[in-house]
């Protein structure tokens, strides 16, 4: 089971392609296709954030009108991602492979879980929010918890 531990293993490798720009995404998501490659190709990954077995990646907005857009991953029981290129012959059930313009070495392939996408700021909230009670985190409060 993906645990806090492992999320924040998944945030850290992700973290290696914040400052890239999308090139495109394939997959299978909660929402239609293209409204989740609208969201998220041509903008630029700028924080990958977590609470708990969530992950957001937090993706620039396009023109000063529109809004920073997320997708929620979702690890559940044994959800995985990696971040290269390598051919993965692996029998899991590919969620989404993410493809950057300018990394075409790098790319982001999460397996077993569920990508949803949700609002940047809701998710910046709800992670300021609840930080302190993440066992994984720095700030986290004992007490509180």
């Amino acid at each position: 089971m993906v645990e806090g531990p492992g999320a924040s293993n998944n945030r850290h490798k992700l973290m290696l392609v914040v400052g890239e720009v999308v090139k495109g995404v394939q997959g299978e998501v909660a929402c239609s296709n293209e409204e989740f490659i609208h969201a998220t190709t041509g903008r630029r990954l700028i924080d990958v954030i977590k609470i708990g077995k969530e992950v957001f990646l937090i993706f620039q907005a396009i023109h000063e009108m529109n809004q920073e857009t997320a997708i929620r991953l979702h690890f559940g029981m044994s959800g995985s991602v990696t971040t290269n290129a390598e051919n993965n012959k692996t029998k899991r059930q590919l969620n989404i492979d993410i493809l950057f313009e300018n990394a075409p070495k790098m790319r982001i392939r999460v397996y077993d879980s569920s990508v949803t996408l949700v609002d940047a700021q809701k998710a910046r909230q709800k992670v300021a929010k609840l930080q302190h009670l993440d066992v994984c985190e720095s700030c986290f409060d004992m007490d509180a918890a």
